[in-house]
């Protein structure tokens, strides 16, 4: 029978391979990451096989750590969904292996080290990253056409294929009113009613006429 102490411990080593596999998804490099992480993993699943243990808690566990560590990183919108990873994670930890469970402490420990990591390193890298300048993102949104939701006085709402965007214009523009994307500036696009319209980044683009002598 497994004491409380290997249990915690088989319990950290498999946490620990698959948070270092996301790690190596997160940063690619020369390999060296990878192959620790898959060493580790392999280690994780060596020491189970030679347990008691229950492999649909295990499969909870994997499935839970690895979409709390990489769903908010496909689209925001799941952002939210990742933190049900964490409730599989401490499901799969209470029934890991038979006639014995993981320490609550262990699991708790975890569990804020999980949610600190969620709150104070992986929400922040999504911002950074969706705040990072996109050119082919850039050049799919100027010239395409949204709808104001909230009114643009100078900044506002505007819905753009299926997605909110705060939006700013030189002039009011009212709720409902169609407008035509100009550039992207940061998290922000700047846009002109659609009566007005013109060529995106027209402005850089103009050359002045030679006047007649």
């Amino acid at each position: 029978m497994l004491s409380t102490l290997s249990v915690d411990f088989v319990y950290l080593v498999l946490l620990g391979a698959l948070w270092l596999s996301a790690l190596a998804i997160y940063l690619p490099g020369t390999g060296l990451g990878e192959a620790v992480a898959l060493g580790v993993l392999a280690a994780a699943l060596f020491v189970l096989s030679r347990q008691p243990t229950n492999w649909g808690a295990a499969l909870l566990i994997v499935l839970g750590v690895l979409s709390f560590l990489t769903l908010p990183f496909f689209s925001q919108k799941y952002g939210k969904w990742a933190l049900v990873g964490l409730g599989l994670q401490v499901a799969g930890s209470l029934f890991l292996f038979e006639g014995k469970s993981v320490h609550p402490l262990t699991v708790v420990f975890t569990l804020l080290i999980s949610l600190g990591y969620y709150q104070f390193l992986l929400l922040p890298a999504m911002r950074r990253l969706r705040a990072m300048p996109d050119t082919s993102a850039d050049e799919r949104l100027a010239g395409t056409e949204g709808i104001v939701m909230t009114p643009l006085n100078p900044t506002g709402t505007v819905k753009l294929r299926g997605e909110n965007w705060t939006a700013y214009s030189d002039e009011p523009i009212a709720s409902g009113e169609r407008v035509l994307v100009i550039k992207r500036d940061g998290l922000q696009l700047y846009v002109e009613h659609l009566k007005h319209k013109r060529a995106p980044d027209a402005e850089e683009n103009e050359v002045a006429e030679p006047r007649e002598q």
